[in-house]
């Protein structure tokens, strides 16, 4: 997940290609891709050394410290995924297509690499409800983008968590507040909240 920020000013900004706002700075969830020169002084074997070994060949090194687990993973290339809840086993099978055999094979598959798989979707979901929903700021101050970037994560977090457990109440679908409602009535809430608070 990307935090849109321009500046030129702060060291931690990246540029990633082909995200809609490539310039900001990287939000990581329970596991995330990184890029090669982000991970300096940690030895993973390179593509071309992978790509020798086959399809499913990794490589892993483990920071104990922080329990940080940095793998690279070869399927079709290679691709580098970092993580502080996942590291490689167990491993799985599935079937992957393979240019050179031109067949489906099977291909041992990662315990990061499938949990990132399975909660990917969620998080391009999470991206698209934060475009809709986005505060539109312009400042110099960097750390502000990331304040305002997170408002509307936990705004739309708690979105999904009141329509699941609406639903699981099995109340009337037709009564359920939709996106934009909820986060006007959630606001008005905090609001009048504080304003109880300054009278008492």
């Amino acid at each position: 997940m990307m935090c849109k920020f321009r500046g030129k000013t702060n060291p931690i900004r990246q540029y990633i290609k082909g995200k809609p706002h490539p310039w900001g700075f990287k939000i990581w969830g329970r596991a995330g891709t990184i890029r090669k020169k982000r991970l300096p002084g940690c030895d993973l074997e390179d593509e071309k050394a992978l790509k020798k070994r086959g399809q499913g060949a990794y490589d892993y090194r483990i920071e104990e410290t922080n329990n940080i687990t940095a793998v690279r993973w070869y399927d079709n290339r290679a691709g580098s995924l970092l993580s502080i809840h996942k590291a490689v086993e167990p491993l799985l099978q599935a079937s992957h297509w393979n240019k050179a055999e031109k067949t489906h094979i099977d291909v041992p598959i990662l315990n990061i690499v499938s949990d990132y798989n399975q909660h990917i979707s969620g998080i391009d979901l999470l991206d698209q409800f934060l475009a809709a929903y986005r505060f539109r700021i312009r400042s110099r101050r960097w750390y502000l983008y990331l304040f305002w970037h997170f408002v509307p994560v936990g705004m739309v977090n708690a979105g999904n968590t009141y329509r699941k457990q609406y639903k699981g109440l099995g109340l009337p679908v037709r009564a359920m507040l939709n996106r934009r409602r909820f986060q006007s009535q959630d606001a008005a809430a905090l609001v009048l909240k504080d304003s109880e608070k300054r009278r008492g």
